[in-house]
């Protein structure tokens, strides 16, 4: 019944509730990983968390919005207008030259993401099932510097392999398709998009904690986006 409207910035405040919401869904969603080491269980969780966190964040929108346009829903109640930098401008407006050099890249970071994933997210429209889907197969693509062990491989394959099985019977039992190859191609390109964003975030991520130390008081930020 009522939205609430956060600023861009002031997720940073709410960060560790939201890791923490986030790493709960992890373990109960995919429990296999309770027999892995922590440390691989851990990897693999960072290197899935921008992943969900996108997934998640512009089906909410959808659903809520109709579209992905200005708002952008970040938990069930939240949302933040994806064109203000409240912060940003701010010091953009104080300062001069690296303040609006850093705005103007979280901006141009903000359009690139979406260029990439709204596409095929609206072409794809996805239904609640196949969001479920999309939330596993995203996370069995792991990025390239993340090595673990062939048993969490193993996990990791069986899980993107029962999301495949699971689909194909959603789409001929459920949805009576004759031929679901369109529908499954979306996903999988979304898939992929997803996975891009990620590596762009990490790129965009370091930049901003290089160049202008934008971090540093947030290490557990730093530990799981560097």
């Amino acid at each position: 019944e009522e939205i609430y409207n956060a600023r861009v910035d002031c997720g940073y405040e709410i960060f560790n509730l939201l890791v923490s919401e986030a790493f709960v869904f992890f373990k109960n969603a995919f429990p296999a990983f309770k027999d892995v080491p922590e440390r691989e269980r851990d990897l693999i969780f960072k290197d899935y968390l921008g992943k969900f966190s996108t997934v998640d964040g512009y089906y909410r929108t959808r659903q809520t919005w109709g579209e992905v346009k200005h708002y952008m829903m970040c938990s069930v109640v939240t949302c933040y207008d994806r064109d203000r930098f409240n912060r940003l401008d701010s010091i953009a407006k104080e300062k001069q030259g690296d303040a609006k050099f850093m705005l103007s890249s979280a901006r141009m970071f903000s359009g690139d993401q979406s260029a990439l994933v709204l596409p095929v997210f609206n072409r794809s429209n996805i239904t609640d099932k196949e969001f479920y889907a999309l939330v596993a197969l995203v996370m069995s693509e792991l990025d390239s510097g993340c090595t673990v062990s062939e048993q969490a491989l193993t996990i990791l394959d069986r899980y993107r392999s029962d999301t495949l099985e699971a689909l194909q019977t959603y789409y001929q039992d459920e949805l009576e398709l004759a031929n679901f190859s369109t529908r499954l191609g979306n996903l999988m390109s979304l898939s992929h998009a997803i996975q891009e964003c990620k590596s762009l975030h990490k790129v965009f991520f370091r930049f901003h904690s290089t160049f202008f130390d934008s971090y540093t008081i947030n290490e557990a930020l730093k530990n799981l986006f560097l």
